[in-house]
């Protein structure tokens, strides 16, 4: 295809998203070791909208050389807190996911390419999260954080074919990297294994209510397939 035939083709296929009320918005994330503070990969962001409401992402997790070490889907169309969602790690095989299917949940993890599938199917319990459906749990009770209630939510973890009763609860409303923002904490709802694990902690843009902060267990293996624990500073960019 020629380059002006190349041309044409792009702007008549941005012509026509645009009037089907197709949008992508594009962020990007870097995280550092929670201990060394040192550089361990990427992640960017690509959401698709459709009349505003969106729909599905896309994330591509890069090493410090710019290669694609993993991909994660997530189609939030049927549930926004319970997304059908599949992570694919390339490096050594490793695969979690979660579909919804009616009242239940199928959830699924693979360790390795030399490991067999495993999965376990869940009816749907009181307040379920998987993996990006938090970020709209935190947006579908934005006023109540914001007002200082502690809310539960019970949130699936595939890799161990399980559920968890979580709880999430404002810390502060302060500055962040110059603008005023939302900072929750989360942690299990076990005092016992409480003690043991460290909250995680995240920070929205107080106007936007777009994450811009993550400190917390990473969903990426360190080279023994152990999870990463990481600091995630966000950069937003504009709809494309």
């Amino acid at each position: 295809m020629s380059t002006c035939k190349q041309i044409f083709f792009l702007c008549y296929l941005s012509l026509n998203l645009s009037l089907l009320g197709v949008e992508y918005y594009k962020y990007s994330g870097t995280a550092l070791d929670l201990k060394t503070m040192l550089k361990l990969y990427f992640d960017n962001h690509t959401e698709k909208l459709e009349n505003g409401r969106h729909i599905f992402s896309e994330i591509e997790y890069t090493d410090l050389t710019g290669k694609v070490f993993a991909k994660k889907k997530i189609n939030f169309q049927k549930n926004p807190t319970l997304p059908d969602f599949i992570l694919e790690d390339f490096r050594d095989g490793y695969i979690e996911g979660a579909e919804v299917k009616g009242r239940e949940i199928r959830v699924f993890y693979r360790k390795s390419f030399d490991s067999e599938m495993e999965e376990k199917t869940f009816p749907i319990p009181e307040n379920p999260v998987v993996d990006g459906g938090v970020d709209y749990f935190i947006k579908a009770n934005w006023n109540k954080l914001l007002e200082g209630k502690k809310l539960n939510f019970n949130m699936f973890a595939p890799s161990k074919l399980n559920y968890y009763k979580l709880r999430v609860v404002k810390t502060k409303l302060a500055e962040f990297k110059g603008k005023e923002a939302l900072y929750l904490k989360i942690d299990l709802d076990i005092f016992l294994i409480n003690i043991f694990l460290p909250s995680i902690i995240v920070v929205y843009d107080l106007e936007t209510k777009r994450i811009v902060y993550y400190e917390g267990i990473s969903n990426i293996n360190d080279e023994k397939g152990k999870s990463y624990f990481v600091k995630i500073s966000y950069n937003h960019s504009e709809k494309k």
